[in-house]
């Protein structure tokens, strides 16, 4: 928060100020005090002086009340004194005092109850002035760390939820995998069931992989990107293969065409925009979905459509953000496919574009990568 600031006025220098008056008011006082008991006395012994005709005349309580009039101004200055320092310093409290230090109890009681919603601002050029500029800088301090402590809460929620979300679809590919040695394995060959068996083998490398690297983050933000030399052609296979299990029931088409036989690219985070593709088309399409992969200059562009409603009204703009659940959608899903790829997106220099094709819903993916030298024959996988 800093040290106070110097005051032009200080509240020494004010409270000098009102003593002058103080002084002119005590010291008028005190004269008038003494002239006034000296009348009262002297009007007193005239008074029993004129009806005895000598001070012989007066009685033994007329001479007491005599000598206390005539030394009551003893008792009398050092109360009025007493009395002027006391009202000068209950007008200096009230003029000066009263409204910061009310303005700071005020605000500590608001703070005390989690009420950061108010500004503390005091006219007083003093040292409580710049009490209550300090303490209004604390205020927003909290504010700011309250916000960042609810961002953080928040950005674990997403982190947590996109963890279980992307967790499922390599599940996903493992039971299709599965279900599929359960039914066909006593009739496909040796060499059939270890080709499956290899490709289970890696989707369990792949989630292994996935929940270090997401040990190892406190937010999405913090995914770095580890691009290595990729074997187009195999990696390919993989995909058209993976995205034929995610489409289920529906109709899938691949069409997979660069002119490099190896692109260096994060492997893992291609895979997981890629699958969040194909199963976000997939909850929506009728019956067919379709996803071509293209190179683009120095961009590899992944284009999944399907030929469901599309997005309809504003949730093409919406449908990124986190959590985001069209009103229609009765499906059971945590809002996150979208958003979790467009944070990856824009990690490997890209971005993600939303919108509709004829029929139906379009995404489109892009990722910058180095490319290796082209090759005469294209890669062209289709189903």
């Amino acid at each position: 928060m800093g040290k106070i600031k110097k005051s032009a006025s200080t509240i020494r220098h004010t409270f000098l100020k009102y003593l002058p008056p103080c002084f002119i008011v005590c010291i008028t006082g005190c004269i008038l005090i003494k002239k006034l008991t000296n009348t009262l006395s002297q009007f007193y012994y005239n008074m029993n002086a004129y009806q005895n005709n000598s001070m012989i005349g007066l009685n033994t309580f007329s001479s007491v009340l005599l000598s206390i009039l005539s030394e009551m101004w003893i008792v009398l200055i050092p109360l009025w004194t007493i009395f002027c320092v006391i009202i000068t310093g209950r007008i200096f409290y009230a003029k000066e005092l009263d409204e910061p230090v009310s303005k700071l109890f005020e605000a500590s009681e608001k703070i005390s109850s989690d009420d950061l919603d108010f500004t503390l601002k005091s006219e007083k050029n003093n040292e409580l002035g710049e009490l209550c500029s300090a303490f209004d800088n604390m205020r927003k301090s909290l504010i700011h760390s309250n916000y960042e402590m609810w961002r953080s809460i928040e950005e674990r929620k997403r982190l947590s939820a996109a963890f279980s979300h992307d967790l499922r679809t390599p599940l996903t590919v493992l039971r299709g995998y599965t279900e599929f040695m359960q039914k066909y394995g006593d009739t496909m060959s040796d060499e059939k069931r270890c080709e499956i068996v290899d490709k289970m083998y890696s989707q369990i490398i792949r989630l292994e992989k996935y929940t270090q690297k997401m040990n190892n983050v406190q937010k999405l933000e913090d995914i770095t990107p580890n691009p290595q030399e990729t074997d187009t052609e195999h990696f390919f296979t993989e995909l058209e293969e993976s995205g034929r299990i995610l489409a289920d029931s529906k109709e899938f088409s691949a069409d997979f065409s660069i002119d490099s036989q190896s692109v260096n690219i994060d492997r893992d985070i291609f895979c997981e925009v890629y699958e969040n593709l194909v199963s976000n088309a997939s909850r929506y399409a009728k019956s067919k979905i379709s996803a071509k992969i293209s190179l683009k200059g120095s961009l590899l562009t992944l284009t999944v459509s399907d030929d469901g409603i599309g997005f309809v009204g504003d949730s093409a703009e919406n449908a990124a953000k986190p959590f985001y659940r069209d009103d229609k959608d009765s499906s059971v899903h945590f809002g996150l496919g979208l958003y979790i790829c467009s944070i990856l997106c824009r990690k490997c220099g890209g971005n993600l574009t939303i919108g509709n094709s004829q029929p139906g819903g379009c995404v489109t993916a892009s990722f910058s990568i180095d490319i290796s030298p082209p090759i005469k024959h294209c890669q062209t996988f289709r189903q």
